[in-house]
């Protein structure tokens, strides 16, 4: 009887496993296509309370993740080549270019066709208050 309770308690684990592993890929298959980049707002929190925002909208930018772990990013007008990977939290980018230069993106939320990203430009703490600085993506699949 006490081998029957281990052997359930064993699939049981190995069936959450599994669900957290498929949880992962989906993410990975829903970056997969082009997406429009359809605004950036630059963020400050005071104790982590919002005291500005600068957004910018109708950047008229594209993303464009394909199936072998590539990408073509447009920033700031130019294409950037990169390679990306995920995880169920974090969306990272390395430059193609010499200095492999990397980024992870915090992922607010991603489904089929709307993904929020979060960069953290700075999370310092000086005289007792907290700040925090944030660049939100927000971007749309076409």
């Amino acid at each position: 009887m006490k081998n029957k309770y281990l052997l359930i308690l064993f699939a049981a684990v190995l069936t959450l496993n599994s669900c957290k592993k498929d949880s992962v890929e989906k993410n990975s298959d829903r970056l997969n296509g082009t997406w429009n980049l359809e605004s950036v707002a630059d963020v400050q929190y005071e104790n982590g309370v919002e005291v500005d925002r600068d957004a910018n909208s109708d950047l008229n930018l594209n993303w464009e993740f394909r199936n072998d772990g590539t990408a073509t990013v447009n920033v700031d007008g130019g294409d950037v080549e990169v390679t990306w990977s995920t995880t169920e939290t974090v969306l990272s980018l390395v430059a193609a270019s010499e200095g492999k230069s990397r980024v992870d993106f915090n992922i607010k939320s991603l489904s089929k066709n709307d993904m929020h990203l979060e960069y953290i430009n700075y999370d310092e703490a000086e005289n007792g208050v907290s700040y925090r600085s944030v660049r939100e993506y927000k971007l749309r699949k076409k």
